[in-house]
């Protein structure tokens, strides 16, 4: 009997906590919201956009599934997005902000990218993107393309059940080496699917 007491115990216990991890959903106040059953982690999130000459920073605090607990980076030639994500399972645990992902330099790998409705360009990865891409996002009887550089953390979660939901069709090939995402003439380029791209890592602090 006392065993299957302690072993009920266990199970409510286990029970409880998948339905009831509390994480920070603002900087100042942490404004805690209960979780899904999917989501077993507090996440801080850090987020750089840089397009030009210019860049700006995002830092969103939110539950997130331990699967996309992850660092990462995106480039298209016209912008690049890079995604840090720090996580803890403790109520409240994501109070301080994510450290930003700083590593700008080249790492030597080249890929293709998109200029107009021409992808021959060549594109100098940087950082943590060791993976060239080819993608297509298809929605309301169009097809936009993309080419350039994404790290693998990306290319593993391009299948993220929350697009399911989405009325469009994201179609995300990564391959490994130099100029391996080369392809003629795919059409103009969409800042849709980089803004897309950019979410996959954290799509689900937006549930």
């Amino acid at each position: 009997m006392m065993k299957l007491l302690v072993a009920l115990g266990l199970a409510c216990a286990l029970f409880s906590r998948a339905f009831s991890l509390q994480c920070c959903t603002a900087p100042e106040p942490c404004n805690p919201q209960t979780c899904l059953e999917s989501q077993d982690m507090c996440a801080s999130l850090a987020v750089g956009i840089s397009t030009g000459g210019s860049s700006s920073d995002l830092q969103l605090r939110s539950c997130l599934e331990s699967d996309l607990c992850l660092d990462g980076s995106f480039n298209n030639g016209m912008a690049r997005v890079t995604v840090s994500a720090e996580c803890c399972d403790s109520d409240s645990c994501n109070t301080e902000p994510a450290t930003p992902l700083a590593d700008n330099s080249p790492n030597g790998r080249q890929c293709f990218t998109c200029e107009g409705d021409l992808c021959n360009k060549t594109l100098d990865c940087q950082g943590p993107e060791d993976r060239c891409f080819s993608a297509s996002l298809s929605g309301n009887n169009q097809t936009q393309m993309e080419k350039g550089c994404v790290s693998k953390s990306i290319c593993d979660n391009a299948e993220n059940p929350v697009l399911e939901s989405l009325p469009i069709s994201l179609n995300l090939t990564c391959c490994k080496g130099n100029f391996c995402n080369s392809a003629p003439r795919v059409g103009q380029s969409s800042f849709l699917l980089l803004f897309l791209l950019m979410l996959l890592p954290s799509i689900a602090f937006f549930r």
